[in-house]
């Protein structure tokens, strides 16, 4: 048997070695914005939270070229509130170009990646929350060319699970209890109703069967928040006015008007709070 001369051997070794180092290097770094201006109001983004955020590189496209995604807190120059920015920046002449941005929520929550519609390629996952204690959930996919929403919705309760298992995608969201005296925001991970939607058919579809209260969109359940809170508030100035009138030494009427005010700015909240659904 012939045998390659020792230089040859080197040779080659060394081709490999250049070849897999070359495979290895990663993508160039992508230069965030500091601003943002295609969005409505003007958003930027201070070098802090730039140098900061995680870049996470994938392929989200099916053409083997890994995009850029990163998820930052934007302020709004004009001092009407800070959102939550999801950003897709695409590989092009050596360059990243941003070619798809998402505003939701008021803060990053987190992304995660999983192949839903099992087509190879991974989808998006946005997790985002707002005000105390409200979550948002919003799931991409890229298709015919464009990034498109499978899923978005959101909840005040302390209630939105996403879980995939296999060819199995399952989100569970917390809905208001208001039949149950006990319900309030503190215990609805425990007292809220639970919707349950489920990947089917190359859609996510409600489960009625799984889930544990009437069917209601988002605005429907927030609409019944502001109306059991407008309930409160009319009942507690029921209270203050009798108590006034009265000079009732048994009401504290200086607490009844801190609870007064705080029903009020909850009711503001979720009337004029960052807007997760599209009109």
């Amino acid at each position: 048997m012939n045998k390659l001369p020792t230089n040859a051997i080197i040779l080659t070794a060394l081709c490999l070695c250049f070849t897999s180092l070359a495979s290895a290097t990663p993508p160039p770094r992508v230069k965030l914005p500091p601003r943002v201006t295609d969005h409505g109001p003007a958003f930027h983004f201070d070098n802090a939270t730039r140098e900061s955020a995680e870049i996470h590189y994938i392929d989200l496209t099916g053409d083997q070229i890994r995009e850029a995604v990163v998820q930052m807190r934007g302020v709004n120059a004009g001092g009407e509130g800070d959102y939550s920015f999801t950003m897709v920046f695409e590989l092009n002449d050596g360059e990243y170009e941003r070619t798809w941005t998402n505003i939701s929520g008021e803060r990053p929550n987190g992304l995660e990646f999983h192949d839903i519609d099992g087509d190879s390629v991974h989808e998006l996952i946005l997790h985002e929350t707002a005000g105390a204690h409200y979550s948002v959930i919003c799931i991409v996919s890229y298709a015919a060319g464009q990034y498109v929403k499978l899923f978005e919705n959101g909840t005040a309760c302390h209630l939105l699970e996403f879980e995939v298992s296999g060819p199995a995608a399952t989100i569970t969201i917390g809905r208001e209890n208001w039949s149950n005296a006990e319900f309030c925001y503190a215990n609805s991970h425990e007292l809220s109703h639970k919707e349950i939607w489920r990947w089917s058919n190359g859609a996510f579809a409600y489960d009625a069967a799984a889930s544990s209260g009437p069917f209601m969109t988002e605005k429907e359940a927030i609409q019944r928040a502001v109306d059991s809170i407008t309930k409160t508030m009319l009942e507690i100035r029921a209270v203050l006015g009798r108590a006034q009138a009265d000079q009732d030494p048994g009401v504290d009427r200086a607490d009844m008007r801190v609870l007064y005010l705080w029903t009020a700015g909850i009711r503001a909240y979720m009337l004029f709070g960052p807007e997760v659904w599209g009109d």
